[in-house]
């Protein structure tokens, strides 16, 4: 799997930091919603600490996850067309602090530091490459499939590789697999019994990474031959 395809976005900005902490900075509470989906935006946000989350919310309150952000990344990105109603909704995760940024404030940025310019068109080239792999996911895997390609995406990030594990809870894997949470504590607990996971409290630690590769790989090669 790509590298490239990021779950949790952080660091991307942190060699431009210096032209962002001068801006005023605001702190925010966890449970601070940044955008909303079909409310107008007007304001887009680079974050120095805190986690935001990304999701939509269909009109059953059904949380679909979409990804996170972290330390050195802008979110909130609806904001870049200002005044027109956001497509999905932001939140803080935890209490976070942000830099509000409209978007003739971030062109001035891109005036003074013209490089900064290509370090954005790549970030929303990660932001699209997350977009379009997600559709792609969700749009031709079962549910174990799509456990398996989100474990195995999640196991590149900085996160995981700083933790040792995945820290989400079976009903937030379940929002970012779009997947009932029966269906996924399913699937969880054979994978476990494969010896190929390890279950706990808000966790999920990858045990077998070559065995976890090969079971989504021969369940690909089966959907493709069935086709």
């Amino acid at each position: 799997m790509s590298s490239s395809v990021q779950f949790i976005l952080e660091g991307n900005f942190a060699a431009y930091r210096r032209l962002f902490v001068g801006l005023p900075a605001k702190t925010y509470e966890a449970g601070t919603r940044f955008s909303c989906s079909g409310e107008p935006v007007r304001c887009l946000y680079y974050l120095t600490d805190g986690l935001v989350k990304v999701y939509t919310l269909n009109g059953y309150g059904y949380v679909r996850l979409i990804g996170y952000h972290k330390h050195d990344s802008l979110f909130g990105l609806d904001g870049l067309r200002a005044g027109d109603p956001a497509v999905v909704t932001t939140e803080a995760v935890t209490k976070v602090q942000a830099v509000p940024i409209t978007p003739e404030k971030l062109w001035a940025v891109v005036a003074a530091e013209p490089e900064f310019a290509l370090t954005l068109c790549q970030y929303m080239g990660d932001v699209l490459r997350l977009m379009c792999y997600d559709a792609q996911t969700q749009s031709v895997l079962n549910v174990r499939q799509r456990l398996l390609t989100f474990l195995q995406l999640y196991a590149e990030s900085a996160e995981y590789r700083r933790l040792g594990y995945i820290p989400l809870s079976q009903d937030s894997l379940a929002s970012a697999i779009n997947a009932s949470r029966v269906q996924t504590a399913r699937e969880l607990a054979d994978l476990k019994r494969r010896g190929l996971v390890e279950l706990g409290r808000r966790r999920v630690t990858p045990r077998d990474a070559d065995g976890l590769a090969a079971l989504l790989k021969s369940g690909v090669d089966t959907a493709r031959s069935n086709q």
